[in-house]
């Protein structure tokens, strides 16, 4: 069973009273740091793709917001020429009325 004193210090000494050894201290801090290097590679293996895929749909996402702002605006102006239209064609609706009753 691991005891606090091991936890904290790293140290395998029974009592925690008794003096600890600089070899076991630097053993222990060795292995601590090849533990934080190994840690920090996989992170950096697992970090990087996720990050390459976030940028890429970030871009996509832009795309697509710029396709669909350009849809909108086509949808507005098509909008426009039809209300132009129905405007054109009740202007030249009595003109039909009226050649109608002429004939």
């Amino acid at each position: 069973m691991t005891k606090p004193f091991q936890l904290i210090t790293g140290a395998k000494s029974k009592n925690p009273f008794k003096p600890v050894q600089q070899d076991e201290v630097s053993a222990t801090k060795g292995e601590l740091r090849r533990s934080i290097e190994r840690t920090g590679e996989m992170v950096r293996k697992v970090v990087a793709p996720l990050t390459r895929r976030m940028t890429e749909l970030e871009e996509q996402q832009q795309e697509r917001s710029f396709e669909i702002n350009e849809l909108r605006d086509e949808i507005a102006s098509l909008r426009d020429d039809n209300a132009a239209l129905r405007d054109e064609l009740k202007s030249l609706q009595p003109s039909f009325m009226k050649e109608g009753n002429d004939a």
